[in-house]
């Protein structure tokens, strides 16, 4: 199959909680607004093979990325195979996303 037809329930889905708190003390008057624009602006990247989902982190039991395929979550070494797959180290995936994010606070606040 090639990856430009990877069905969306085949594709790596991935959720980003954003912590409330990461956008200052009054975050939570934010962080739904900027999970939006984060899922308008970060959600084209690695399409081909990922659906991105970024939310609110009100439930600090969650994890801050949890991964999935089809409607099933997978586990992290899961998500390290499904990566390497794809030629992307679990570790540099989740820095550039975690960089992505934190790049997109400043631009949404005005600072960049």
């Amino acid at each position: 199959m090639s990856v430009s037809s990877l069905d969306n329930n085949k594709k790596l889905s991935v959720i980003f909680r954003v912590e409330p708190g990461s956008l200052g003390p009054d975050g939570m008057d934010h962080v739904e607004a900027y999970c939006a624009m984060a899922q308008q602006e970060l959600g084209s990247r690695l399409e081909h093979f990922v659906r991105w989902q970024f939310v609110p982190r009100y439930d600090k039991s969650k994890p801050e990325i949890e991964y999935g395929v089809g409607n099933k979550r997978i586990t992290e070494a899961q998500a390290e195979k499904y990566l390497s797959l794809f030629k992307q180290d679990k570790e540099d995936f989740e820095t550039d996303l975690v960089v992505g994010v934190s790049r997109l606070i400043n631009v949404f606040f005005g600072r960049a």
